[in-house]
C-alpha cells in the first residue's frame, strides 16, 4: 500500500486509541480493573461504554445548548462518575 494512502488509515486507528481507550484506561482504570471471573469482565466494559456516552452526549449537548462547561468540569465528571461506576 501506498505510503500517502496508509498514513491516514493508521492516524485514525490513533485517533481511536487516543480518545475512547485513553478515558476508559485512565479515568476509568479499565487496565488496573481485576474482574475475571465469568460475563463480569464484559459486564463491566458496558457500563464504562455506557457511563463515557453518557457524559459525552451531555457534555455535547451543554456544548450545543450554547453552556460552557469548563475543562477542570470535564475531568470532574468523569472522575464522579469514575468512582461510582470502579
Amino acid at each position: 500500500m501506498l505510503p500517502h494512502l496508509l498514513g491516514p488509515i493508521i492516524r485514525s486507528r490513533w485517533a481511536i486509541e487516543n480518545s475512547l481507550h485513553w478515558v476508559l484506561d485512565m479515568i476509568f482504570r479499565e487496565d488496573e480493573c481485576r474482574v475475571r471471573a465469568d460475563h463480569a469482565p464484559a459486564n463491566f466494559a458496558t457500563i464504562r461504554h455506557m457511563a463515557y456516552n453518557l457524559i459525552r452526549n451531555t457534555l455535547v449537548h451543554l456544548a450545543e445548548s450554547g453552556d460552557s462547561v469548563p475543562r477542570w468540569g470535564e475531568r470532574l465528571k468523569m472522575y464522579w462518575l469514575s468512582r461510582l461506576v470502579v
